[in-house]
């Protein structure tokens, strides 16, 4: 019998200590990054969705896998943090064609071996899943030939100067590690109640992952604010801070 909860778990509690407060932040629209960056940026990546089948990872509270139910023709929403999965199904229990899943997309991959969609989308998600090999291979499961994969991450080059987790001279580039602090966005200074932990990754691990799983990359974008949403910002941006991914399933 188990005794200890396995990484994944520890990470969803987390997030379920987080969950009220971030649904907040993403509702109120006061995450500039999220709704002027993030989200058009995914959306743009992904394309026309009109007719096809969606499953959003470590889709959270649910606001990104609502939009896109508004044109695809189903659209899957799993987190392995239980709380986020009530917040969603409580607020868009009404949205049709979407439904949601309280599991980690590599169980899903698993209990839903038949479900197969045209498009992928992880939004901020992959940077928080403990093996990162094992949930590039489960997406890739469940996409159709040819499908789309597009994600957001953390730029790995440039986030821990813009948000100091670490003093620089102890980061280490080119060693896979996790980070826990506070996650603070520009317009909440005092962050989410509890320290969350995300994964540093060198880019040649997430393209060693993506090869391994047939996962073609086709388009990649390091976003910038455009000068009207820079002025959001308490201060400009001297570097990226995302990088987007679309991927192409090959057979």
């Amino acid at each position: 019998m188990r005794n200890s909860p396995t990484p994944t778990e520890e990470i969803a509690a987390e997030w379920n200590k987080n969950a009220v407060a971030r649904h907040r932040q993403i509702v109120s629209e006061i995450d500039i990054s999220y709704h002027r960056i993030l989200i058009p940026t995914i959306l743009r990546l992904v394309g026309d969705t009109r007719n096809k089948g969606v499953i959003d990872v470590g889709c959270g509270s649910g606001y990104l896998s609502s939009k896109l139910a508004t044109n695809a023709s189903r659209v899957v929403g799993v987190d392995p943090s239980k709380r986020m999965i009530e917040i969603a199904e409580h607020d868009y229990a009404k949205v049709p064609r979407l439904k949601f899943y309280n599991l980690s997309i590599e169980d899903f991959a698993k209990e839903h071996a038949d479900a197969q969609f045209d498009v992928a989308v992880s939004n901020m998600s992959l940077i928080t899943i403990p093996n990162l090999a094992a949930a590039f291979m489960a997406i890739s499961a469940t996409l159709v030939p040819e499908g789309i994969f597009a994600f957001n991450i953390t730029h790995p080059c440039f986030w821990n100067e813009h948000r100091k987790y670490e003093e620089s001279d102890r980061f280490r580039y080119q060693v896979p590690h996790a980070q826990k602090g506070k996650f603070i966005i520009s317009h909440d200074s005092q962050g989410l109640p509890s320290p969350t932990t995300h994964f540093h990754r060198p880019l040649e691990e997430y393209f060693r992952s993506m090869h391994c799983a047939s996962l073609v990359v086709d388009d990649l974008v390091e976003p910038f604010p455009s000068p009207n949403v820079e002025r959001l910002y308490p201060e400009p941006w001297k570097t990226p801070r995302f990088l987007s991914i679309r991927c192409i399933k090959r057979g």
